[in-house]
């Protein structure tokens, strides 16, 4: 993620370990169990909050608490915890272990800990304390901005927290990392780290610093993951994909947008790129617009099934065009048996 709004975002069935598969009841109890979905909530973001408590159970899980690694090699910052007892909410809920502090992530965070033994422990039980009060099960570890030469550091932190959490019945444990990125997050060495599932973050094709395009197009996904699923096998994949998009001024930075601020924004009507399948429009003052919806989303699932993927992760919900919850996530009503 390029900050908390982008990030991802945004955590599973688990055939390794302990799985998500005992989620709580609702939709996602009824929906076919060779698909898992969940979802990131913003905990700064009332219109996730209320996306969570309308259409929670309609997930297998939610990351829900946010805790960020102290740049001086201190206890871990707890952002957010979610001790919620509301039965909209899925059971499963998972916590988001970031080294993201406003206004960006910080590699040296990861370097100093990994440099300090004693201190990544701490760190780790700290971690590890804070989920067991909360109740959640399930990591999701977002380390961005790392260069090549940091995996070292990067593996050392993935199997502290990894052995500390799985030691503790916490697991289990979910890298996310740039889609597109195999060389300074390499899979496989993550998951010989001690990570359970890698989570390649695909989304921001197009972003806020660059030029105007969509933010996960079909092709660009669809390649994107191939890579992933060759490096590391679809069973340890969990793809990460959009519920936002993005609007760009005739100059200057763009800005993330939810459905509906895109919709209102547009010029005209929002109309589908016949290339990327995102929806696109020109804003009344100058610029572009471009957003997912719940066709393009359904599109995206396809492409990432097609791969033989099977969970994936939503970043992040109150972003969402509404349809997504009826004609993507809402399983459809089983067919009586024909009569004779």
């Amino acid at each position: 993620m390029r900050s908390p709004r982008i990030a991802l975002s945004a955590f599973t069935a688990i055939s390794l370990v302990a799985g998500i598969a005992c989620a709580g009841p609702g939709a996602a109890a009824g929906r076919k169990q060779s698909r898992e979905v969940w979802g990131f909530t913003a905990f700064w973001d009332t219109l996730s909050r209320n996306s969570a408590a309308r259409n929670g159970t309609s997930l297998d899980g939610l990351v829900t608490t946010w805790i960020a690694l102290d740049t001086a090699g201190k206890s871990p910052a707890v952002l957010f915890v979610d001790s919620s007892p509301d039965p909209r909410i899925p059971e499963r809920r998972l916590a988001l272990i970031t080294s993201y502090v406003h206004p960006s992530f910080r590699p040296v965070a990861i370097r100093r800990l990994a440099a300090n033994p004693r201190g990544l422990a701490r760190a780790a039980s700290s971690i590890a304390a804070t989920m067991a009060s909360a109740r959640h099960r399930g990591a999701v570890l977002d380390f961005e901005a790392l260069k090549p030469g940091d995996l070292p550091a990067l593996a050392s932190v993935v199997r502290t927290l990894s052995d500390t959490l799985r030691a503790r019945g916490l697991g289990p444990v979910v890298v996310a990392v740039p889609a597109a990125d195999t060389v300074a997050y390499p899979g496989q060495a993550l998951l010989d780290a001690g990570a359970d599932f890698l989570l390649p973050m695909l989304y921001d094709q197009h972003w806020a610093g660059g030029r105007a395009g969509p933010v996960s197009a079909r092709g660009w996904v669809a390649s994107t993951l191939k890579v992933r699923v060759k490096e590391v096998g679809a069973a340890r994949l969990i793809a990460g994909l959009p519920l936002y998009g993005y609007r760009w001024p005739t100059s200057g930075k763009g800005v993330t947008v939810t459905f509906a601020e895109a919709s209102s924004a547009a010029a005209g009507a929002l109309t589908r790129d016949s290339v990327t399948g995102s929806l696109r429009a020109a804003l009344a003052g100058g610029g572009e617009v471009w957003v997912t919806d719940a066709a393009l989303l359904k599109g995206l699932i396809a492409i990432a099934e097609g791969h033989g993927v099977r969970r994936f992760a939503l970043w992040y919900i109150g972003q969402e065009d509404p349809n997504v919850w009826r004609a993507v996530l809402t399983p459809p009503p089983e067919k009586e048996p024909s009569r004779p």
